[in-house]
């Protein structure tokens, strides 16, 4: 059996079941369809949004909630800056949190937006971050595909980090630990 492909799902009943997954993007979809968080080749993947496991688990609050648009804060013409916030809660101290995007069918890279700031829209301590959309198929910022928005969560602030990964388990090996997903959202400007 392929161990590096080999998943553990753990549920609110702390129950750890074994599965096989073939890539992150089929772990990101089990994800959000039943908000069990996923150990994936060293990331825990979880569903942002999603009420915490226990009193006092790791949980990432958005300005997303469920299949809401993100908002565009750049004209059709320009780039597609997406402005997001955030609220991580049961994180330990030292943490530090990046904000990834993809587009959503076709899956693209995930693009890493800059070190959000203290200070977003949800209640304290909360981030606000923004980051640019992934280029469309057609060679242009998105405008009007769905994108999926991933809250990624380091143990310590990550140097040197790539503007773009396939996988986020890729920062595993920068010090990524986990990730709260929130997928399919459609971008208005």
């Amino acid at each position: 059996m392929d161990l590096a492909r080999v998943g553990f799902a753990v549920d609110c009943a702390c129950r750890v079941r074994r599965e096989r997954v073939d890539n992150e993007d089929s772990v990101v979809r089990a994800v959000t369809g039943d908000a069990v968080c996923r150990d994936y080749l060293g990331m825990m993947i979880c569903e942002a949004d999603a009420p915490p496991s226990s009193p006092g688990a790791m949980q990432v609050l958005t300005t997303l909630g469920g299949a809401a648009p993100v908002v565009c804060t750049t004209p059709a013409s320009e780039p597609c800056i997406l402005d997001f916030s955030f609220a991580p809660r049961g994180f330990a101290a030292g943490a530090s949190f990046r904000v990834a995007v993809r587009i959503h069918d076709p899956e693209s890279q995930w693009v890493l937006g800059p070190e959000p700031t203290l200070g977003g829209a949800l209640a304290a301590p909360s981030f606000a971050a923004e980051v640019t959309a992934p280029a469309s198929t057609g060679g242009s910022s998105s405008t009007s595909e769905a994108v999926d928005v991933a809250v990624v969560a380091f143990a310590s602030p990550p140097a040197n980090l790539p503007a773009e990964v396939r996988e986020l388990v890729e920062l595993v090996e920068l010090g990524g630990t986990s990730a709260f997903v929130s997928v399919d959202h459609p971008i208005e400007h």
